[in-house]
């Protein structure tokens, strides 16, 4: 099992941000660049060969990243990403299971 919790904010997202979580979260923990999908795509390039058979890799994302997010997991040769929801219904975490 893996799991990661990666930056994903972008740029823009960061400034809309609450106060709460710009003032005590670094800025290098939350941004990433290529629209918050930079480390997505780092992480998932490696991935297989992290893996063993019936294993599991869990990251969480932003809510409006898993359409993306899903799509570049198949493009990286996973072929059943799924998203999974937070306790409010948004989708929040890609499961990638070999």
């Amino acid at each position: 099992l893996i799991v990661s919790n990666p930056p994903y904010v972008t740029e823009d997202e960061y400034e809309s941000l609450d106060q709460c979580v710009r003032d005590f979260e670094p800025k290098l923990a939350l941004v990433a660049s290529e629209n918050g999908l930079e480390f997505y795509n780092r992480i998932l390039s490696g991935l297989g060969s992290r893996l063993n058979e019936g294993g599991s890799a869990l990251f969480e994302i932003g809510a409006s990243q898993a359409t993306e997010l899903k799509a570049m997991a198949i493009e990286h040769g996973f072929t059943s990403p799924e998203v999974l929801n937070d306790l409010t219904g948004r989708d929040r975490y890609l499961k990638i299971s070999i």
